[in-house]
């Protein structure tokens, strides 16, 4: 999305004005934002940031993120602040730059750091039923350290069921 003002560069900081009875969102990049909140009246304190529509809220107040506020990653010059600001990373190599500052982050909004996706319609069934065999696996050990021994066994049952019809494809 271009800045609303210049036209020119691309808008990182998104503010709402709310006036009477009226909202307006105003789109614009960080040169046009600092001029902008330049002149504000003094009562107003310092501009609303918010990010772009669609953007996970990264409240990271208390998630130790701190600590990589001044890693810089040295393929697309990105910055932690840059990336709470905008919600995107520049390149992939910005999830290990900022791995510290990313997992509470993940362990928060997703429950885990791990991707569990879907499989594809189109991956084949061997894909699927290893897919199966770990998804069995996890709750087999789940049952376990919270002690549910018979639903344990009947999940060992299973995985043992289908690691035979594995074998015997």
């Amino acid at each position: 999305m271009k800045c609303e003002s210049c036209h020119n560069k691309t808008a990182r900081v998104h503010l709402t004005e709310i006036g009477s009875k009226m909202k307006r969102e105003i789109h614009l990049c960080d040169e046009c934002a600092r001029e902008h909140e330049a002149s504000l009246p003094h009562t107003v304190g310092p501009s609303s940031h918010h990010p772009a529509p669609g953007t996970p809220d990264l409240d990271l107040a208390g998630s130790g993120a701190e600590v990589e506020t001044a890693a810089v990653c040295a393929v697309c010059g990105m910055t932690f602040p840059d990336f709470r600001s905008t919600g995107r990373f520049g390149c992939p190599e910005d999830y290990q730059v900022f791995r510290k500052s990313l997992t509470p982050i993940l362990e928060r909004i997703h429950s885990s750091t791990q991707h569990r996706g879907k499989v594809p319609p189109q991956a084949g069934e061997p894909t699927r039923r290893q897919r199966e065999l770990r998804k069995l696996s996890d709750q087999l050990d789940r049952a376990v350290k919270s002690e549910k021994y018979e639903e344990a066994a009947s999940l060992r049952d299973k995985l043992h069921d289908l690691r035979e019809k594995s074998d015997a494809d």
